[in-house]
């Protein structure tokens, strides 16, 4: 981490600092060498422009502090008088809290596309166990890897609740403790920014994932599809499986991805079945040889990978 004029006079870039305007914190489209091309930058707080580092909203910078994907540069050509477009920033992951029927400050984190539109799908995600706070939230891997995919692509909003910590715990908590909160917070964010309603799409994690596969089979006509990472870990107290819920998902698609546990690969064996029973689609992964921590890791890392590719799967599914 380097304070940016530094970095630039280093670089032999800065010649005048007199003619260097103040940046705000967070993201900088800037063109050091005038040569008509912007590279984007972060700035924190006080000043210094990261370097070779993941953000604090979950993005890559090279050595030179310019934001890459994949090892490239990402570039737009310089706007007039230097102004960036608001479509162009590389994050706009936005905290927000809402009123709903149970909960007075349901907050939750909202990623909104570079090229927003009307009519674009909604990724709405749900948290594992222990998050506690939006700024853990933030940095989930989950999260991170969806708004990477969505970045690359602008291919849709990402809504991602905040479960209060008091409801973390137990059976008769988690989110389908609020579920009518959840349904309230899609229904409003929907209608908001015109997302189509037959591309909203479910996924969680853990905890999340369990929430995930209980919230979309009360509310089957809501979502396009489920996707659940590592359900059924037989020390999550909503860990469970009812064969009703076969009939309510025969037409939402579902794909677990398990641990290589007994309980959770029974677990999601039977859900598939009820499923495709139902008439329905469903198909369970097991990740051999991974317990529950190893298969989380692995499942964020593939969700863009042509091994799995879990984000443009969802996408590709419609009502």
């Amino acid at each position: 981490m380097r304070k940016w004029k530094q970095l630039l006079a280093g670089a032999g870039l800065l010649t005048a600092l007199t003619a260097i305007p103040s940046y705000a914190a967070g993201w900088q489209w800037m063109d050091p060498n005038n040569d008509g091309i912007s590279e984007c930058y972060y700035f924190t707080d006080d000043g210094t422009m990261l370097t070779q580092t993941t953000t604090p909203d979950g993005y890559t910078v090279n050595e030179q502090g310019a934001w890459i994907i994949n090892g490239a540069v990402q570039t737009q050509e310089v706007k007039t008088q230097g102004v960036k477009s608001i479509s162009s920033s590389p994050s706009s992951l936005d905290r927000h809290t809402a009123k709903t029927s149970q909960l007075n400050a349901f907050e939750y984190l909202l990623y909104t596309p570079r090229q927003a539109a009307e009519n674009m799908p909604l990724i709405v995600f749900l948290h594992g166990h222990g998050t506690g706070e939006l700024k853990n939230l933030k940095k989930d891997r989950y999260l991170t890897a969806l708004c990477q995919e969505a970045e690359k692509q602008s291919g849709a909003y990402i809504l991602a609740p905040l479960l209060p910590p008091e409801l973390d715990y137990g059976a008769k908590g988690m989110f389908p403790g609020i579920e009518p909160s959840i349904m309230e917070l899609i229904d409003s964010t929907a209608a908001t920014y015109k997302i189509d309603r037959n591309r909203i799409y479910l996924i969680g994690c853990s905890m999340g994932a369990d929430s995930s596969i209980q919230i979309a089979a009360a509310h089957p006509d809501t979502f396009a599809c489920v996707v659940g990472a590592v359900p059924f870990h037989y020390q999550c107290p909503i860990a469970k499986w009812e064969d009703s819920w076969g009939e309510a998902l025969k037409s939402t698609p579902v794909w677990l991805f398990v641990e290589d546990e007994g309980s959770a690969k029974r677990k999601a064996t039977a859900a598939a079945d009820a499923i495709i029973a139902a008439g329905g689609q469903a198909w369970t992964e097991v990740l051999t040889g991974t317990d529950h921590g190893q298969a989380t890791t692995r499942i964020a890392a593939s969700m863009g990978t042509s091994q799995y590719g879990i984000y443009n799967w969802m996408l590709s599914v419609s009502q």
